[in-house]
């Protein structure tokens, strides 16, 4: 005989039985999911190996057959010649993580921050001293030494697997004696700081801002920190022409940190 304080035990245990099983084929359905885009992945890369099939491919983006919602999803890794101008080019490496190389690759210039590097290439044109400030891959300094013989570019990158990939894209051009580059932070004063990358290949939004108010998951590292007036000096830059900065809510402290470079 089953007694009213009998029952919500065995109610508790039929429930908990039941999440077990509802989460081991939650595990399930996951194996399954993984496998099938494995699948589908490995499809995708042998398709990719077929001769001409990317540059047709290219060719049914440009024109519009084949829309950003079904070439988002087609990854490449190779490297690849982008026209920064109608007289410059620039090569670049891209990995199938790379987000800022897929769009160069299927895209070129026209849908990546397209309003802002056509205002950059008519700013830095004339430039000779161009700072990148945020470097990521080094997108724009290798635009700017596209487009401009005479300009010499400084990229900062301190993230260290993504400054290896910004060397790495600078070393595939002819024109990278022009571009320097430093694995620091820069701040409005020099040291050491914690500085939180978000997990990814090419992150482009780690900051010195504390990680906690990140939302997405990462990692913390300790990075050396500079200023742009300390490096001037340093480096003897005869002047700074163009200054790009983008680092995720640090602008403030990298402007307190070239007072002297801007008066």
């Amino acid at each position: 005989m089953n007694t009213l304080a009998e029952r919500p035990s065995k109610l508790g245990k039929a429930s908990k039985v039941e999440r077990m099983v509802a989460e081991q084929d939650k595990k399930v359905r996951r194996r399954k999911r993984s496998a099938f885009e494995e699948l589908l992945r490995t499809l995708r890369r042998g398709l990719l190996k077929l001769p001409g099939l990317l540059s047709i491919l290219k060719v049914f983006v440009k024109i519009g057959i084949l829309p950003f919602r079904i070439w988002k999803h087609i990854r490449v890794d190779c490297i690849f010649t982008v026209n920064a101008s109608e007289k410059a080019i620039f090569r670049y490496r891209t990995t199938e993580r790379d987000r800022v190389g897929q769009y160069l690759f299927w895209r070129g210039l026209d849908m990546w921050e397209a309003d802002t590097l056509s205002v950059f290439k008519d700013i830095v044109a004339d430039a000779k001293v161009f700072l990148d400030i945020g470097a990521n891959t080094g997108a724009y300094s290798l635009i700017a030494c596209a487009v401009n013989q005479n300009c010499k570019a400084v990229a900062f990158e301190p993230v260290p697997h993504v400054h290896e990939k910004l060397r790495e894209n600078i070393e595939l051009n002819t024109f990278k004696e022009r571009i320097q580059t430093h694995q620091c932070a820069l701040s409005k004063e020099t040291g050491t700081a914690s500085f939180f990358i978000p997990d990814g290949e090419c992150p482009a939004d780690g900051t010195l801002v504390d990680a906690e108010d990140k939302s997405q998951k990462g990692s913390v590292l300790e990075v050396t920190v500079n200023t742009v007036d300390d490096l001037r000096q340093k480096e003897q830059w005869d002047c700074v022409d163009v200054v790009k900065i983008d680092v995720e809510g640090a602008e403030p402290d990298v402007l307190s940190g070239m007072r002297k470079t801007v008066e």
